[in-house]
């Protein structure tokens, strides 16, 4: 195992600390102090790749090196997330490393590509630190400290028929929330000594304002401030008591006025229109003024305009419930507009806005069973995704099929979504699911049937068990076990979490979920099988026992 840098070291050190002795206060900032005094005046990057590179390479190394346990637990954690790598500045501020690793012990989402992380790094508002999210190259970069230059202007959004912009070029953001577009930045070295390198090339490239050219198709529709004032008059105009002889006239000047600012690109003033509009449609007592409102809301039902709507979803938070409101209104049009920018997009925050738009559009549902016969594995996955998390039941035999899809990314997908459903079909699908030749998909059929708790599974899981060799779905198995303790199951149980014979002892990791399922069970026999292995000859195993029959106890 390479020698780590002393920051990286300890920085790992604190983050273990955290997690497996958070009673440890003194030792907690011993190692945060040492962290710090490696981080005064030089840039540290801590590369998830490098990390797991050390940890496979120390698997050859005896005695073990010391500092294993906390690289291990630091990249587990980073990949939890879907952290690629974390950049310190010279300078660090305590708090920031702190909250930073605080943050990190924290239990990840899981398949959110990162994004309840990204929330929490927006939250703490790090000023030294940038996280880079993921394969593609995202970055969360510091929030700029009181005193800093700006990096950015306001936020941008195209127009209709605008150019599309290059995603290479606009992966980044502030850390307050608005999106900063800029060009990415050449991969930082990796978090281990080298000899040779500038100080200068080790420190992340100051931000920088974007050309004009990248942004200008973003700056009306996220434009930052007050609202205008012919906006005003305008939503006033909407607001305003009228009779059914000028409410036909009024409306329409209101809709023609939207039309002008959407063919300017100025979405926000577009989308507040139409909440005006929507809002007075609602409360409007008389015929002939209620009709002339719904025709102008029809007049701007324009695939166009709705498109332009649909894209404030990942650009702007705080209109996304009006947006929905708007989009869900408008059923197969708006359905149509979220799934092709879903299926156009391969970026995450974009992927996931427009996917929660679109369980608010049931209109959606044809569409998407549809989509599960794409040719492009990422829309059967994204389509397989929704349809679970929009509880489609009678989605769950097109869902069944495609567990046959040959890339495993889908077929996993498909037994998400068949686990949240949870009807018969799902549980049978499931259950065959359990032979998939890749792992990450019986992981997932195990985690899925854990989820249903149906008994009816049992015989399945451990048939399964016998012969699976894979230790992250063996866990699995012995959870999913431990959720629906029958009689067979707390037999299965206590039979795995024996120590096995002494020429074929089995694996520490898998005694200790089979006893951590039989705590699960909770049931008198699971608590009394538990019990048997109070006095057992592993000090790790007893200690867990103890723990767990405590807790069990404290609970009663």
């Amino acid at each position: 195992m390479p020698q780590p840098q002393p920051f990286v070291r300890h920085y790992a050190n604190l983050i273990w600390l955290l997690i497996h002795r958070p009673s440890a206060v003194d030792e907690q900032k011993v190692a945060m102090r040492r962290a710090l005094s490696n981080a005064l005046t030089r840039h540290h990057e801590i590369s998830l790749i490098d990390l797991n590179i050390s940890v496979a390479e120390a698997a050859h190394v005896r005695p073990a090196p010391e500092e294993l346990p906390w690289i291990s637990e630091l990249a587990m954690r980073m990949a939890g997330h879907s952290v690629r790598s974390l950049s310190f500045e010279g300078g660090l501020i305590a708090n920031d490393a702190l909250n930073l690793a605080r943050a990190l012990t924290q239990p990840p989402v899981s398949a959110d590509e990162g994004a309840a992380f990204d929330a929490r790094v927006v939250a703490l508002g790090l000023t030294t630190i940038h996280v880079h999210f993921g394969r593609e190259g995202f970055v969360r970069r510091a929030t700029p400290s009181v005193g800093h230059a700006a990096i950015a202007g306001p936020a941008r959004t195209p127009a209709l028929g605008s150019r599309a912009v290059d995603p290479s070029r606009v992966r980044t953001q502030t850390g307050g929330g608005l999106r900063v577009m800029t060009p990415m930045a050449r991969p930082l070295p990796p978090g281990f000594e080298e000899s040779g390198t500038p100080e200068s090339a080790k420190r992340p490239p100051p931000a920088r304002e974007v050309p004009d050219e990248t942004t200008h198709i973003f700056e009306a529709a996220l434009h930052v401030g007050n609202v205008s004032r012919e906006l005003e008059q305008l939503l006033a105009r909407v607001d305003a008591p009228m009779d059914a002889n000028a409410a036909a006239k009024q409306m329409e000047e209101v809709a023609r006025a939207a039309e002008q600012r959407a063919g300017q690109g100025l979405w926000v003033d577009v989308l507040e229109i139409y909440r005006r509009l929507l809002t007075r449609e609602e409360q409007e007592k008389d015929p002939g003024v209620r009709r002339a409102v719904v025709m102008a809301v029809r007049r701007l039902n324009q695939r166009g305009i709705l498109v332009g709507i649909a894209q404030l979803l990942p650009r702007r938070r705080e209109l996304r419930d009006d947006a929905t409101q708007v989009l869900s209104r408008y059923g197969d049009t708006a359905s149509d507009v979220l799934i092709e920018l879903l299926v156009a997009t391969d970026a995450a925050p974009e992927r996931r806005a427009y996917r929660v738009a679109l369980t608010h559009c049931p209109a959606a549902i044809p569409a998407l069973v549809h989509l599960l016969g794409d040719a492009r594995w990422f829309v059967i996955r994204n389509a397989a995704e929704l349809l679970g998390e929009m509880g489609v039941t009678d989605a769950d035999n097109k869902l069944a099929q495609t567990l046959r899809h040959p890339d495993a990314r889908v077929r996993r997908a498909a037994a998400a979504a068949l686990a949240r459903l949870g009807t018969p079909r799902s549980l049978h699908a499931l259950q065959q699911a359990l032979a998939d030749k890749t792992p990450a998909v019986r992981l997932q059929s195990a985690l899925g049937l854990g989820t249903i708790r149906n008994p009816r599974a049992v015989p399945a899981l451990i048939e399964v068990l016998e012969k699976e060799e894979d230790p992250d779905v063996q866990a699995a198995l012995l959870s999913a076990l431990g959720s629906m303790p029958t009689a067979d199951a707390v037999a299965r149980l206590r039979r795995a979490a024996e120590p096995g014979s002494l020429m074929n002892r089995k694996p520490i990791s898998m005694r200790l979920h089979a006893i951590q399922a039989l705590a699960d069970a909770g049931t008198q026999s699971a608590i009394a099988a538990l019990r048997a292995f109070a006095k057992d000859r592993d000090k790790e195993v007893q200690a867990k026992v103890d723990r767990l029959l405590d807790h069990h106890v404290y609970a009663g």
